[in-house]
């Protein structure tokens, strides 16, 4: 079940799933508000039927169940300042959220850089294996072939995003941007 969004819901899949095993991916700002911004995450859900975003009907547009609180700045804001302002957001409330998790709860979560995934992809699959009590698929090779990993992430590229977010988003934004 991979949804961004879910984090800030895990009580219900814990009541649901008591013994429930979770690996949360974590991204560098740069490189996870470039991806929501070139995947449409700031207008996706007004109108594409297969987005993957639990959503509230409004009176304008469906928002974001998380925007529900600030839905008036949610719908006055331009794509790139949406996009921010949600991954801000709801990184806070997953901070909120691990730090009221009980200490059984924490141990089944484990935490996975994307960077680490990417770079380190051989040590970080066997951590989780280690993690789940599970062996890699046979199959794992061919994925990692295609997926071209492990890779090192190019600082150049991670320079790149950050201009193109600076460009596109407003000031204040921007600085909430820097502030992650």
């Amino acid at each position: 079940y991979i949804i961004p969004d879910t984090f800030p819901l895990i009580d219900i899949f814990f009541k649901a799933y008591p013994n429930l095993k979770l690996i949360k991916e974590i991204r560098h700002p740069i490189d996870f508000i470039y991806s929501c911004i070139q995947n449409g995450f700031g207008w996706r859900h007004e109108n594409d039927p297969i987005a993957f975003h639990l959503v509230l009907e409004t009176n304008q547009v469906p928002i974001p169940w998380y925007a529900v609180n600030w839905k008036e700045e949610y719908l006055s804001l331009p794509d790139v300042d949406r996009v921010i302002k949600s991954i801000h957001y709801l990184q806070k409330l997953e901070i909120d959220v691990y730090n009221s998790m009980t200490e059984k709860q924490k141990q089944n979560i484990h935490i996975v850089r994307y960077e680490d995934l990417v770079e380190r992809t051989n040590e970080t699959i066997q951590m989780l294996c280690k993690f789940l009590d599970k062996k890699p698929l046979e199959g794992m090779p061919i994925v990692l072939a295609r997926e071209r990993v492990p890779k090192i992430i190019e600082v150049k590229e991670r320079n790149e995003k950050a201009a193109f977010i600076k460009e596109k988003a407003t000031k204040k934004y921007y600085q909430i941007f820097m502030d992650m």
